[in-house]
């Protein structure tokens, strides 16, 4: 432990120095002096920092990586479970300790014979653990789980829209709500206009006046860009905008991806069955007019990459491009002013490219940057220190190949204490095991604490609830779907099996 607290205040006096170093830089007489004063300590030090920096822990904003999960708890006999499976058109939240994920779709072909699954499953990825927890559901789900919508709000999980299978035949306009504390799901009685039964469309929380927006989907045989209003404390739906052909409409899509100011509603991209639109043109729906506008952004600048070099490719896409190419099914985080997209596809190509629209600006930046893997139908979501994880997706259009991979990517440089407790993660594993009381017992600050394990937002479980959020790696024994028998004598999965179509 003395090592890792070493550590961290070498840490701690780069950063300062750092500081120091900005500060002075425009006195030359103080600046000298801190020279002269520090000269032979940040030599030796700073060689020795950059030496465990680039050896050890190698902390670098704007890198992708994937997550080495780890597999399921237990006495496995078969090669260990890591979590979900494979799977597409699901969404995913996340806090600063878990990234819930929700629904999803993965189709299979053995022998000639067709096989779909729906899961109408919930799962908790814990950060700290880098595990998968299957959270058991009470009460009814919401059974549309297919390019459906999902928000984030306290404790509360809401899910609206989306379809079954066959796509379109079975959609969906309800809005259920998952109670992470007690798992408690429930359908919400609604009032007013709710928009019509759809899958594909995108919501936007807008916390100042409690209330969601709805925008755009399909129905399988129609799309639209129809803008609806559900206040939540009322739990009442007020229809904004409904397309009459107005010349300033966008064009009706579904699978795009939406920003928010506090006043307007950006949208990117989205498609049809055969289209993918383009994100040179962004349409804009102001909230106090209740009227779309289209607004013509600025293009990226080869001379902004770094060195000031253009002219690379990455996946095939020039970095001299000023605009990010025609895509729907791609996804989106918003962090402030800037909103990020990553992925999607055109019905020929899945992309891998990440680009950063600046809103105040309207302005495109290529990021010189790629997922490891191109994605299409697959889930972003971002913490509150700026670190994008990515789940799931298809990889290849031709081959209906998904995957239940999870990437990550720090689309900033956190706080110092993040960038510690990141350190203690990798280095002390002994810490994922221990519960939350022997994690403060020898000096972890409860905000972190509180992080290992599995856990609703709050960060603690209603009575009663407890044991549906026990961290697996904690128990001493998981059943496995192959055990001989499970504790009970039967040899039923340890959570329920996803429906097949």
């Amino acid at each position: 432990m003395l090592s890792y607290i070493i550590f961290i205040l070498k840490l701690f006096l780069r950063e300062a120095w750092l500081h120091l170093k900005s500060s002075f830089n425009s006195n030359k007489r103080y600046w000298r002096i801190l020279q002269i004063l520090f000269k032979k300590y940040w030599r030796r030090s700073s060689q020795k920092m950059e030496k465990i920096t680039e050896e050890t822990h190698g902390f670098k904003p704007l890198v992708f990586t994937e997550v080495e999960v780890e597999p399921l708890g237990g006495n496995h006999v078969c090669p260990p479970l890591s979590g979900p499976d494979p799977r597409s058109g699901h969404r995913t939240v996340c806090d600063d300790a878990n990234m819930y994920a929700y629904g999803g779709y993965l189709r299979t072909e053995s022998l000639g014979a067709v096989e779909q699954r729906l899961f109408e499953e919930l799962w908790c990825f814990n950060f700290a653990e880098e595990r998968w927890k299957f959270l058991p559901a009470v009460g009814n789900t919401h059974t549309e789980v297919a390019s459906h919508c999902a928000i984030l709000y306290g404790n509360f999980l809401h899910v609206f829209g989306g379809t079954g299978v066959i796509f379109g035949e079975s959609t969906s306009n309800e809005l259920h709500t998952c109670d992470l504390r007690s798992l408690q799901w429930e359908k919400v009685s609604t009032f007013g206009e709710a928009p019509k039964p759809q899958y594909g469309q995108a919501v936007v929380l807008d916390e100042a006046r409690k209330c969601i927006y709805v925008i755009g989907g399909t129905t399988g045989f129609e799309f639209s860009m129809d803008v609806h209003m559900l206040h939540l404390p009322t739990k009442t739906w007020e229809a904004l905008y409904i397309c009459n052909g107005d010349q300033a409409e966008p064009r009706p899509r579904y699978r795009h991806e939406v920003a928010f100011d506090g006043k307007n509603i950006y949208v990117f991209g989205g498609g049809t069955a055969t289209s993918a639109f383009g994100l040179k043109i962004v349409p804009i729906f102001n909230l106090e007019t209740r009227k779309w506008k289209k607004v013509s952004t600025k293009g990226y600048s080869a001379g902004n990459l770094a060195g000031g070099q253009g002219g690379d490719s990455i996946n095939g896409i020039d970095a001299l491009k000023e605009f990010p190419l025609r895509r729907k099914c791609f996804s989106s985080v918003q962090m402030g002013d800037d909103v990020y997209i990553c992925g999607g596809c055109n019905n020929q190509t899945v992309y891998q490219d990440i680009w950063r629209f600046n809103i105040p600006k309207r302005q495109w930046h290529f990021l010189p940057i790629q997922m490891p893997t191109p994605l299409s139908f697959h889930a972003a979501s971002l913490t509150s220190e700026g670190c994008m994880y990515v789940f799931g997706g298809v990889t290849s259009i031709k081959r209906g190949v998904r995957t239940n991979q999870v990437f990550k990517i720090w689309l900033k440089i956190p706080k110092l204490k993040e960038m510690c407790w990141d350190v203690l993660l990798r280095y002390n594993k002994n810490l994922k095991t221990l519960k939350r009381e022997a994690l403060m017992d020898i000096g972890i600050p409860y905000d972190f604490a509180k992080r290992v394990h599995p856990s609703p937002p709050s960060g603690k479980p209603h009575v009663g609830a407890e044991s549906l959020w026990d961290s697996d790696l904690l128990k001493t024994s998981f059943s496995c779907s192959c055990d001989p028998a499970n504790e009970d004598g039967s040899s039923s999965p340890p959570f329920p099996v996803p429906m097949i179509d």
